[in-house]
């Protein structure tokens, strides 16, 4: 499935192209995006299509950190104006938390705006004391993701609330789907803005520029509208 979905966004990236209608020309010092992936093995390689999609709609840099060496002082340093955490391939209960505790600790207090997808919208969820479970509960092998009942494939969103996230979202918009792990409850924090088969799917903080996104907005047309979206939301904060 993620070779598929590889080769098939690649091309995708040379025949969808949004031009100067979603490429953001920033004049200010702070031009970089913060890309944190989350998983347990660092592999540059696996967050290539969503580090091109952001510097293709940001017109700006993106850096990428592993999240183990997330910190406040690193976010200081490099003082982004935005942070996306992309999605992890290991189940939570293989993490350690004190190796997660820097990057929860940005999630918590830090002013900076941030989308959390896939695995990083279940950490956001995670960190402000939300409840994250499986899609299938019954599912016993639960150190890896081999042979788990996973919502995979292209699906359209139950949206319930406005929100600027969604601006320019048709509603036979579809979002590429890939997980075995999900938010089954919200964090107080935070408003459900949108769901998918009675799961969670979007969430937002009441006070702060902070998302997340179960879907992986990366991976189709509609999804890169969700990210200029929160690209001009963080530029316009």
């Amino acid at each position: 499935m993620l070779k598929m979905f590889t080769s098939l966004f690649i091309i995708s990236l040379s025949l969808f192209s949004y031009q100067s209608k979603t490429v953001f020309n920033h004049t200010n010092k702070k031009n970089i995006v913060l890309l944190i992936t989350p998983r347990i093995k660092f592999n540059y390689k696996k967050d290539k299509i969503l580090r091109s999609v952001i510097r293709k709609l940001c017109n700006c840099k993106v850096k990428t950190a592993f999240y183990k060496y997330v910190n406040e002082r690193m976010i200081k340093n490099i003082s982004p104006f935005a942070i996306i955490i992309g999605g992890q391939n290991t189940p939570w209960k293989n993490y350690k938390e004190k190796k997660l505790l820097g990057i929860k600790n940005v999630i918590l207090h830090s002013k900076i705006p941030i989308l959390g997808i896939c695995g990083g919208h279940q950490l956001i969820a995670s960190a402000y004391n939300g409840e994250i479970g499986w899609v299938n509960d019954k599912y016993t092998n639960k150190k890896t993701y081999k042979n788990c009942k996973r919502l995979r494939g292209y699906i359209k969103l139950d949206i319930f609330l406005k929100d600027k996230i969604f601006n320019g979202i048709k509603a036979n918009s579809r979002f590429l789907t890939m997980h075995c792990e999900v938010v089954k409850k919200a964090p107080p924090d935070f408003t459900v803005l949108a769901s998918y088969k009675g799961f969670i799917y979007t969430i937002k903080h009441n006070k702060k520029l902070t998302y997340g996104t179960q879907f992986h907005p990366e991976g189709s047309k509609a999804g890169w509208i969700i990210l200029k979206n929160f690209i001009k939301m963080a530029k316009n904060r």
